[in-house]
């Protein structure tokens, strides 16, 4: 500044201001202009965000040294915000940088809305990047029903593939440099200069100080240009130590800072081998115990012995590391010596490293592309899944509404080798501030914090404390140079095992691809301890069926690689197993059980005085000295005399139907009887497949296990072009000529799905099946005898028999093997329904894949970095949930009539079931369920035979099913022996139907379709009547739950309005059930009855919260429902021995026997303490599936 005063002038002080005011405005529109300017170029050329991006090209206008008029004058301001995420000096500019300025640009005025397909999927992009995942799904949706090709496009916009580099041309004005053109010239657009030449243009470049604001007056100070480069570079590296970040960002103060950050190598190695942020911080052993104490002597001596035994491993020689991992000697190291050990390693490494060709002698490569851990973020997984859902009054047929489930996975890591896991809901606002180790030991672990509570309690409570460590060498043999530190090994508490799942992710721009490893449970009794251990495993929950254990809504491969599959439910209890209370249980049960089954013995065996009344429903057995109940009346049935007619076949066929008493019945004999041909068809069935898809329709071996689309394709017209062929020849060999009639039904209803306007296809689909229904069983499967005689009349006595009638008679004959093909073809018309309104609700989603809805972004990201927009990341179809499979409808091309006879005539399912929805039917066709394994499906096999072992024993030693054929005098039986008898005859129904269910579905396992298992608990272990239909034909239930219960509104008890509706939702819903599965009075009667029976526990469940009781007297509570489910389990066993055994008169004889004296009433009393234990133990096997993280909800 100059010390020169002039005198006090008033006029030349006026002067002067207006002159600084019109030199300052023609400075500013001089440098709104030239921003202009820029910002035309920028978008013509395609270049970076903003001018001061440290890839894009720069024109020098004039001679160094001296800055042009127009830098005098334009002052630019940063932001901050545009330091949030820099663009990283040493690689070339992505177009995403264009489209994020112009999005800005667009939210700085008024969005107009979006018109074309391309507006509507970056305005989808935006709100996903927003938070706003259900308008970026319309968006979405939208953008793909107008092109299906919008994605490619966008792709195409924002990611365009990157030219080849030009090498620039040397102008007059030296290298690199280029004459400013004026105004009256035409700027020709010119190539960008390659990096590596952009950077040496700076080498010969100054600190240039900021122009003075107004020309003539001093510039602004800047002590740094004139600092030694050895001092500054002292400094830069003083600023790399304390934050990496803050050092790359100087590149974009000034290009003389662009290039020291850019080569000066010595700092770039100090940041590598410090351990403030680079590989001297990092961890390849173990630091601490998992609950983060220190580590014991035990430990040291256990990785000594684990190092040694390394090195002598042989499967670990031959790697392509660049040096040899320091090995510990023996005996195990201090924990001093052990930390020098280590850094002096871990410094060698890193070194031999440098040399390697991976990372060409460079530090700051190294610093960029070799893995390692951040500690100045949270790193978040955040998983959204989507699941199909429906107001709860709301009856439609249309699109159900889609309910977006979104939760986070949070990890912490600290430098000291330990980490907080933390798997919520709760949004990262919520959770990152409060993810540190004392909220952790404030709050972690406590269950007593509500849901509700304030933060961090609410959040942190379920926070798990861990401890990291990078994988070694060693640990990945035969590996290539860059991926032998690829991953990062966590351990937390409640995971015990080696690690076995990668989740490969990428933080941002400055931080390393990371795999985080994370460990699924040791399945309960899945190990190998010898035949206890196995046939603990044949009894587990995982062999019945995957679905038991793994959540509907969660792929099954994704949820056993979650470290939180199988950890304790937040509601199981301690174990009570060894407790006194159960001791004395255990001797109830050691007494209760032997005596029931003696007691259905002894009226078994031939001394018993009634024995001779149902001795005819007896036959040889193969248990020597028994006989086995035959379960089926093999006299014929009274015979009809002529004249013939109409109503007399009819009438003859109805006697017929009563005369087997219970179908059921009839079922398992023709079950039993054919059990050795169904088992080797099971095996020729897969076999004639193999040989189908490799001498019929082979497909691309590539095809086979790839993932895509096209392949799926291929892999679904392969499958269902044998299913079908074989279809119609399953047809024919079991139903002979009646296959002619099945046929029709299934063209009529196929015809009515597809030619309907789409408003009456759900109306006329439930009519015509329900019709169908009603036809079947009044007509007796249409005999053709009986269609020729409504063509010639009755044919009276003693008159010839038309040709025609002798045609129908000779035709049903040659019914194949299975003659009366409508029993059992109630469970074709369940399928039926499903491929109709499978079909209609697939007409609303027919113009975008069903794929692209699912808006997953699954990768990980530091929170910290504001500027991370979650990638939209499609849904793997080759790994779909449970619930994904049944809801997302097939492809358009899938509803074919071929397809269409192929499921509903599928040969392994056709007869019984399970019932597999058609979604769910081409959802495994196009892609292998990764649910089936060979060792699974071994064991499930096993089982089958267990059970079918049972039920012979059962057969061979107790007649109860006999006796109850036989019509006996209830009266000469006592209250035991009647009570008894009536518990073993509904465990015999439940093994009549399990055994051919199983069966069924172990021939659809071995196809490689993995329908839901019909059976989950045994009939004797169900305590509620509500939750017993969960469990009871599960496959069913699920069926009814989509296609009736869902459609008419579920059920609510909040008002007395809403309860009257819900008992009317369930009263059609087990009406429908009631005649599905035969038109009988004491059918509807039982269906009627199960509805009355749910009342008495939705009122308990209402006077008694759960939520109430449980927390403030859990052992009263327990007693309480104790008591209420004795009186569910007596109300369930009467009304299914009134739909499936003895009847309505049948039960009232055995009420009578019961009560008709006082002994009767002292068994009751006793028989319900006996049940009262067998519901305590009940309990305490939900709680110990709790304990295992598994909630089946019955």
């Amino acid at each position: 500044m100059s010390s020169y005063e002039e005198p006090n002038n008033p006029e030349l002080e006026s002067f002067r201001q207006q002159w600084r005011a019109e030199v300052q405005a023609r400075a500013a529109r001089h440098a709104s202009s030239s921003q202009r300017q820029q910002h035309h170029q920028h978008h013509e050329s395609h270049a970076g965000p903003s001018s001061t991006s440290p890839a894009q090209p720069i024109r020098v206008t004039t001679p160094r040294g001296k800055p042009p008029a127009s830098a005098k004058k334009t002052v630019v301001k940063d932001s901050e915000d545009d330091y949030v995420r820099s663009q990283p000096f040493d690689e070339p500019v992505h177009a995403a940088g264009a489209a994020q300025g112009e999005k800005g640009k667009g939210a700085a005025g008024t969005q107009q809305e979006p018109v074309t397909a391309l507006e509507h999927y970056e305005r989808a992009v935006e709100k996903e990047a927003a938070g706003n995942l259900g308008e970026s799904l319309r968006l979405y949706r939208k953008a793909f029903q107008m092109d299906d090709q919008v994605d490619q496009k966008y792709r195409n916009k924002h990611f365009p593939k990157k030219p080849a580099p030009v090498s620039s041309s040397t102008s007059a004005t030296g290298a690199g440099f280029k004459t400013t053109p004026t105004s009256t010239q035409k700027q020709e657009p010119s190539q960008p200069i390659p990096l590596k030449d952009l950077i040496e243009s700076f080498s010969s470049l100054t600190i240039t100080p900021a122009p003075p604001v107004i020309e003539g007056t001093p510039p602004p100070p800047c002590p740094i240009a004139s600092l030694p480069e050895e001092i500054l570079v002292q400094i830069l590296e003083d600023v790399a130590i304390n934050d990496v970040g803050d050092f790359v960002r100087l590149s974009l103060v000034c290009k003389r800072f662009a290039y020291l950050v850019a080569t000066e190598d010595r700092i770039w190695r100090r940041i590598c081998l410090g351990s403030e942020f680079g590989f001297g911080g990092m961890h390849y052993y173990w630091q601490c115990q998992i609950t983060w104490e220190p580590l014991t002597e035990a430990d040291l001596i256990r990785e000594a012995e684990e190092s040694s035994n390394a090195q002598d491993d042989p499967n670990t020689s031959g790697t392509t590391t660049p040096t040899t991992t320091t090995s510990f000697p023996a005996p195990a190291l201090t924990l001093a010596a052990r930390a020098r050990l280590h850094a002096e390693e871990k410094r060698a490494v890193t070194l031999a490293f440098y040399n390697s060709p991976l990372y060409s002698s460079s530090w700051q490569r190294m610093w960029r592309l070799r893995p390692r851990i951040r500690f100045n973020g949270v790193y978040i997984s955040t998983v959204n899944y989507m699941r199909p859902g429906l107001g709860v009054n709301q009856v439609t047929w249309g699109a159900s509404p889609i309910h977006i489930v979104t939760y986070y996975r949070y990890l912490r890591f600290f430098r000291d080798g330990t980490v907080i896991s933390l798997l919520t809901t709760a949004e990262p606002g919520e959770v990152v501030h409060h993810l540190t180790k004392e909220y952790v030991a404030q709050f972690a672990g406590q269950n007593n914090i509500p849901a509700g509570a304030n933060l961090p309690g609410a959040v942190m409570r379920s926070a798990l404390k861990g401890r990291w460590r990078m994988a070694r060498e060693g640990e990945n043999p035969g590996a290539s140079l860059s991926e032998i530190e690829g991953d990062v090994i966590v351990e937390t508490e409640g995971v015990t095992t080696l690690p076995s799942t990668n989740f490969n992710t990428n933080a941002n721009a400055n931080t390393t691809p990371l795999s985080y490893t994370m460990t699924p449970r040791q399945k309960g009794g899945g190990g190998s301890g010898g035949p206890i251990s196995f046939f603990k495993s044949v009894y587990d929950l995982e062999t019945l069926d995957t679905r038991f254990v793994v959540p509907a809504s969660v792929p099954y491969r994704a949820a056993v690689a979650d470290p939180s599959f199988g950890k304790p439910d937040k509601r199981a209890t301690a174990p009570r197993w060894h407790t006194f209370e159960f001791w004395v249980y255990y001797l109830v049960f050691a007494t209760a059980v032997p005596y029931m089954f003696w007691v259905a013995y002894d009226v078994s065996r031939p001394e018993d005085p009634r024995y001779k009344k149902y001795q005819k429903y007896l036959s040889d057995g193969w248990i020597p000295g028994r006989k086995i109940v035959s379960l089926y009346n093999p006299s014929p049935p009274p015979p009809r005399s002529p004249p013939f007619s109409l109503q007399s076949v009819i009438q003859d066929r109805r006697d017929e139907a009563n005369h087997h008493q219970d179908v059921s019945d009839a079922q398992y004999h023709t079950f039993r009887t054919n059990l050795p041909y169904m088992a080797l068809l099971l095996i020729l069935h897969p076999l004639a497949r193999k040989l189908w898809n490799t001498l019929v329709h082979p497909i691309p071996a590539d095809a086979a296990t790839s993932p895509s689309e096209a392949a799926a394709d291929l892999r679904q017209r392969q499958r269902t072009s044998f299913d079908y062929a074989f279809a119609l020849l399953y047809l024919v060999a079991l139903h002979g000529f009646s296959a002619a009639k099945i046929l029709l039904i299934l063209a009529a209803n196929y015809r009515l799905a597809t030619s309907l306007p789409k408003r009456w296809i759900p109306v006329a689909t439930w009519t015509f099946n329900i019709c169908i229904l009603f036809a079947n069983e009044l007509c007796q499967g249409y005999r053709f005898r009986d269609m020729a005689m409504l063509w010639t009349g009755p044919v009276k006595k003693g008159d010839p028999v038309p040709p025609v009638v002798q045609l129908g008679r000779w035709l049903d004959r040659h019914g194949g093997l299975i003659n009366r093909w409508e029993i059992l073809f109630n469970i074709t018309v369940l399928r039926l329904i499903s491929f109709n309104l499978d079909y209609y609700w697939s007409l609303d989603r027919r113009a975008s894949s069903p794929i692209e809805v699912r808006l997953v972004p699954s990768h990980f990201c530091l929170y910290r970095n504001k500027s991370n927009v979650p990638k939209k990341k499609q849904l793997d179809p080759s790994s779909l949930s449970e619930r994904d499979r049944v809801a997302l409808p097939a492809p358009s091309h899938a509803f074919t009539f071929r397809t269409y006879l192929a499921y509903a005539i599928y040969a392994p399912l056709y007869l019984t079931g399970p019932i597999l929805t058609f979604n769910d039917y081409i959802s495994q066709s196009r892609h292998r369920p990764a649910t089936i394994s060979g060792a699974r499906t071994l064991r499930y096999g096993i089982r089958f035979f267990l059970a079918l072992l049972a039920m012979e024993i059962i057969l061979h030693y107790d007649y109860v099913c006999a006796i109850s054929k036989a019509r006996p005098n209830w009266s000469s039986y006592t209250p035991a022996q009647l009570s008894l008898l009536s518990y073993f005859n509904l465990h015999l129904i439940w093994l009549k139907l399990l055994l051919p269910w199983r069966f069924f579905r172990l021939w659809s396992l071995t196809d490689g379709i993995d329908p839901p298992e019909n059976m989950l608990r045994c009939v004797s272990n169900n305590y509620s009547t509500l939750s017993f239909w969960r469990g009871w034909h599960r496959s069913y239930y699920r069926w009814l739950l989509r296609y009736i219960y869902i459609p008419l509104g579920g059920t609510d008890f909040s008002s007395a309005a809403k309860a009257v509706k819900s008992v009317v939702t369930y009263l059609t819903v087990f009406t429908f059930v009631a005649l599905w599965h035969d038109i009988k009075l004491n059918l509807l009667v039982w269906g009627w009855l199960i509805v009355l029976f749910f009342l008495p526990e939705i009122a308990a469940n209402y006077l008694f919260p759960k939520r109430k009781w449980e927390a403030a007297r859990p052992t009263a509570y327990r007693m309480l429902c104790g008591v209420g489910a004795v009186g569910n389990v007596l109300m369930m066993m009467m009304a299914n021995l009134v739909g499936f055994a003895v009847g309505l008169d049948g039960l009232e004889s055995i009420i009578k026997g019961i009560f008709r004296e006082y002994q009767g009433l002292v068994f009751l009393g006793t028989a319900c303490g006996a049940l009262f234990v067998g519901i305590q133990v009940m309990f305490e096997i939900r709680a110990g599936e709790l304990r295992r993280g598994v909630n089946l909800k019955c």
